[in-house]
């Protein structure tokens, strides 16, 4: 009877969590339409960022987006006093999955690539996590996705071939056939054949 309990007042507790998240989200949620509309100030961030040099970045943040012929994500700029990025009028958070993913692929590729041109310091290598993530039906009450299409897929990899850097990029699907020959790439099983993963699957 106490184990049930104790049950009942854990469940309260996440409850009453669950609603002060909720409420939290709400209100920043709303401030972020008053900043918009120019009813609240926006406080300008502690390391503040030049114009001219978010400029620069935009444009190639921009170019890489349009090598990749990644639709709806136009005007695509950094927005440093949210630390987030805007394609085809929405901020990458207000994207579906695979739009999201794709916009911080290329904010990744666009600062290395941006770094590198102009001698900045960089690690000179990207790693990209499932960055061409294909469409999937959204689900109820989930964001509306963009559709990628295959061709996105294509210059994705054929673009990222010419990165200045290294490109270390993993994704569940295969890429382009014309991209084996010119990359290394690694199948990974999951299972004791072939190789399991960036790991050993048991250690010796």
């Amino acid at each position: 009877m106490n184990r049930a309990w104790e049950l009942v007042e854990e469940r309260s507790v996440v409850e009453r969590e669950l609603e002060l998240q909720a409420r939290i989200a709400e209100l920043d949620d709303k401030r972020s339409r008053l900043v918009g509309e120019g009813a609240v100030a926006t406080p300008r961030p502690t390391q503040h960022i030049p114009t001219a040099t978010v400029g620069n970045f935009d444009s190639i943040l921009q170019q890489t987006l349009n090598a990749w012929q990644v639709p709806a994500a136009d005007h695509a700029e950094y927005d440093q006093y949210y630390a987030e990025i805007r394609a085809g009028g929405r901020k990458r958070i207000e994207c579906g999955q695979g739009m999201r993913a794709v916009l911080h692929s290329a904010f990744t590729t666009a600062l290395a690539c941006f770094c590198m041109d102009r001698d900045l310091h960089h690690l000179g290598f990207v790693v990209l996590d499932s960055p061409v993530v294909t469409y999937r039906d959204p689900e109820p009450d989930d964001i509306d996705d963009v559709e990628l299409t295959s061709t996105v897929v294509d210059r994705f990899y054929k673009d990222m071939l010419s990165f200045p850097g290294q490109a270390i990029i993993v994704e569940n699907g295969d890429p382009p056939t014309k991209v084996l020959s010119e990359a290394v790439t690694y199948h990974f099983t999951g299972t004791a054949s072939g190789r399991a993963g960036f790991f050993p699957s048991s250690m010796h």
